[in-house]
């Protein structure tokens, strides 16, 4: 893979509504862990962080039978990766599943996912104000850990 040194552009950080768009194709990555990624230049898919687990959903190619379902989100360095695996393929991307980079492609949110995770989330937060509130003030917050099925 090469190198990339434009950092992705998030949309979610300007609209968290958005469960639909379009980016580019910048490249795809299969790790030693046997794990693969695509990665492109824009995205609305929220990484994990924070205590907030990563969105979920699909990277599709328009009059294809591509399908890259997305398992896990992850920020590296400004670059984000999308976890996953080709649909309806075993043993890595066949020649005439590859994408050529600067393909346009679409992106779709799973949004009860993202809304389940938003709620959490917020949620935490209301938690940590109303401990304050209610003088528990001396209790230090750790880790924050919003993932629906718990640790």
């Amino acid at each position: 893979m090469d190198k990339q040194e434009t950092p992705t552009k998030l949309e979610y950080y300007h609209n968290m509504w958005k469960f639909d768009s379009e980016a580019i194709f910048l490249s795809f990555l299969q790790g030693e862990d046997c794990r693969q990624a695509l990665i492109l230049d824009y995205t609305i898919f929220h990484p994990q962080g924070g205590g907030q687990p990563s969105d979920i959903g699909f990277i599709s190619v328009s009059d294809s039978a591509f399908r890259f379902v997305v398992e896990d989100v992850r920020s590296i360095d400004g670059i984000v990766y999308h976890y996953g695996h080709v649909e309806n393929l075993e043993g890595g991307l066949e020649p005439e599943w590859k994408i050529e980079k600067g393909t346009r492609v679409h992106l779709h949110v799973d949004e009860s996912r993202r809304n389940l995770n938003s709620r959490l989330h917020s949620a935490g937060h209301l938690l940590d104000i109303s401990i304050r509130n209610v003088g528990l003030g001396h209790l230090v917050p750790g880790k924050a850990y919003h993932f629906p099925d718990g640790p």
